[in-house]
């Protein structure tokens, strides 16, 4: 009663889930590197990157009296905050505009920035402060 046992390969037990998540994953790849997702998460990282665009940005703000009356000492943005906030990237990365919040030890708020590149360094258009409490904005440039 020696019966003979045959297996089936691993590929032909798992094709049944394999194959349709596979596809699922193609596609859904295909999604986001077409889509706005893609594009924002590119800006995104970009902005990470270069931080010299932010981190000069809250220095010019951090030499204007109404924002120190306002915030005060406003700590570095962190990482997340570029996450929830807008990040767009136009003309090649040579000019972006970010809206992100930022963090003082009197209040909150949040720091708008218009820039262009040009030979290396970024030129500020606009930067607005937009403060919670009391509800005001703040044009350093």
């Amino acid at each position: 009663m020696n019966e003979l046992i045959v297996y089936k390969s691993w590929w032909s037990r798992h094709c049944k889930w394999l194959v349709p998540l596979a596809i699922v994953i193609i596609a859904g790849i295909g999604v986001i590197g077409s889509s706005k997702v893609g594009e924002n998460t590119t800006h995104i990282i970009k902005a990470y990157t270069e931080a010299s665009l932010h981190e000069n940005a809250i220095a010019i703000a951090q030499n204007n009296n109404e924002v120190m009356v306002a915030l005060g000492k406003i700590e570095p943005i962190d990482k997340f905050a570029l996450l929830e906030g807008g990040v767009r990237y136009s003309n090649n990365y040579e000019s972006a505009e970010l809206h992100v919040r930022i963090k003082g030890d009197k209040g909150r708020g949040k720091i708008d920035i218009y820039a262009f590149k040009q030979d290396g360094n970024w030129h500020y258009k606009v930067i607005n402060i937009r403060v919670r409490e009391p509800k005001q904005t703040i044009i350093v440039l």
